[in-house]
């Protein structure tokens, strides 16, 4: 009995390390077909040819299946780092694999380019629930084919904000690229729950929302850290500026004596609206 005692403890030890192992193995090899799935997209989305088009939605329709596939057999994959799939880069190929801190949520995002007027980026969510690990697609090109479609969401980084309450408040920073490449950037908030949901936290004069948005933007290629027309957070999390952009010339950022920013600072539950950083 003292025997069975001592290898049932020691096969528990070292489920975690076996576990660990299979998911590098499924990690590696995801890295290897992402990368083929990304170079047909890269490869077709210049070409202009019925069959190039074709094998260019092809490719989407696979790599999400695929995603979603992967993800649901191996939810532990929320917590691997992908050792070989870089961000998306200035030209706007390649895949953003972006999580929280905690490991709690993760996106995987990549550009289709199934239209030739704007930018429409395929997306998949995973998050924590509990002791579950849910996936599902949060857009899917392959949803509207032979439809109108708008531009949809490159998604780059993820904050984190603890409440009052030592609950987790998701701060999501995304870009879009529209007709002209005119586009924007969005910081959305989220909770996970029931469910991961939006929640409104940013108090502008008593109207909630749940993101906030710069429209009219020319630079929105994602150099969060660089570009001054982005939405910044602070390094503790717990102020959002949000750059005012001019109408006239939505190329650049108000600057000189006039209004920089709206400043959000969180209060323990919501981000509050204060003065400007210029005023």
């Amino acid at each position: 009995m003292k025997r069975l005692l001592i290898v049932t403890i020691l096969l528990l030890s070292l489920a975690p390390a076996a576990e660990a192992q299979v998911l590098d193995v499924h990690r590696i090899a995801m890295e290897e077909t992402i990368h083929e799935y990304l170079g047909r997209i890269k490869d077709k989305s210049k070409d202009t040819s019925r069959s190039a088009i074709d094998s260019l939605w092809r490719a989407n329709i696979e790599l999400m299946a695929y995603m979603r596939n992967m993800c649901k057999l191996y939810p532990g994959l929320i917590g691997e780092e992908f050792v070989t799939i870089g961000d998306i880069d200035g030209q706007l190929y390649g895949m953003n694999i972006v999580s929280s801190e905690d490991k709690a949520l993760r996106i995987y995002c990549w550009d289709s380019w199934t239209s030739k007027d704007m930018h429409r980026f395929n997306s998949l969510v995973q998050y924590r629930l509990g002791k579950e690990i849910i996936t599902l697609p949060w857009s899917d090109v392959a949803e509207r084919r032979g439809r109108i479609g708008k531009a949809l969401n490159c998604f780059a980084e993820i904050n984190t904000v603890i409440d009052k309450d030592n609950h987790p408040i998701y701060l999501v920073m995304s870009f879009r690229i529209s007709q002209e490449n005119e586009g924007g950037h969005e910081l959305q908030a989220f909770r996970i729950d029931s469910s991961l949901a939006p929640v409104a936290v940013f108090n502008y004069y008593g109207d909630l929302k749940n993101s906030l948005v710069v429209y009219n933007d020319r630079s929105v290629r994602g150099r969060w850290s660089e570009d001054d027309t982005n939405i910044k957070i602070s390094a503790d999390g717990k102020t959002v500026y949000v750059p005012v952009v001019k109408s006239g010339n939505p190329n650049k950022k108000v600057t000189g004596n006039e209004k920089n920013y709206h400043i959000y600072q969180f209060n323990g539950s919501e981000f509050v609206y204060k003065e400007n950083l210029n005023n």
